[in-house]
């Protein structure tokens, strides 16, 4: 899971009750479900040849940094888009280039890039910024899990109307569409405004580079036909929630 229960503790992304146990295995479980669904989640935005590697390559990131933890010579962690591995017994500073406790061993790692966001130019032009999978995902989460949990569908054009769960109340319709329209503008699409501040741009960026050419087979070109064929645009939402 990129998100979990503490990145919806305050508003207006805030969600209730997930400090009951059952309720939060349900919404980890949740998580999990929306992010490997191949008609909704990233294996639909991303293609499923480049999600599949991305998966694969992730799991075997080392962990971030934990400044309580002492580490061992050979240990590897991650800090900001770094790896960095340890030349030191029991060393509990933080890695840096400076410190002689620790190497670096990949500096701007492409797929930390991708989940914690970056920087990135069109053709030259402006400089635009990508927040991450991370962050982009807790819009996402939140929209369809508010969806998936109110109470309250009148109406017959299929309206939804606030909802109450222990005494909190949410404007469901509202905040469904207004975290979807969020998440679906950071993740863009092929017009010129939608590859600003977007995932589709970041991607686009690489179209013409090598950086992602084990991502995709000799079906595509490039990584630039791939994104064409295979990126998927999550669509908008109003506030009927069609």
């Amino acid at each position: 899971m990129f998100v979990s229960a503490e990145d919806f503790n305050v508003r207006p992304y805030k969600l209730p009750n997930l400090d009951d146990a059952t309720v939060l295995e349900e919404f980890e479980a949740f998580v999990n479900s929306w992010e490997e669904d191949v008609e909704k989640g990233w294996p639909f935005i991303l293609g499923r040849s480049f999600y599949n590697k991305f998966v694969e390559e992730e799991a075997l990131l080392p962990d971030e940094w934990d400044a309580e933890v002492d580490y061992l010579i050979g240990d590897e962690v991650v800090i900001g888009l770094d790896i960095y591995g340890a030349v030191a017994d029991n060393t509990d500073s933080e890695p840096d280039a400076l410190n002689a406790d620790w190497l670096l061993l990949e500096e701007g790692n492409r797929w930390l890039k991708l989940l914690k966001g970056y920087e990135y130019t069109i053709e030259a032009g402006p400089t635009y910024k990508w927040i991450g999978l991370i962050k982009a995902e807790k819009f996402a989460v939140f929209s369809k899990w508010l969806s998936a949990s109110v109470n309250n569908v009148s109406g017959a054009a299929g309206s939804v109307n606030s909802t109450v769960e222990n005494s909190e109340t949410i404007n469901s319709a509202q905040d469904i569409s207004s975290a979807w329209n969020k998440f679906a503008r950071l993740i863009g699409g092929r017009t010129k405004s939608d590859k600003c501040d977007t995932l589709y741009g970041y991607l686009h960026s690489f179209s013409n580079v090598d950086i992602f050419d084990d991502t995709f087979d000799e079906t595509f070109h490039d990584f630039g036909g791939y994104l064409v064929q295979e990126f998927g645009y999550p669509g908008r939402l109003n506030q009927f929630n069609i």
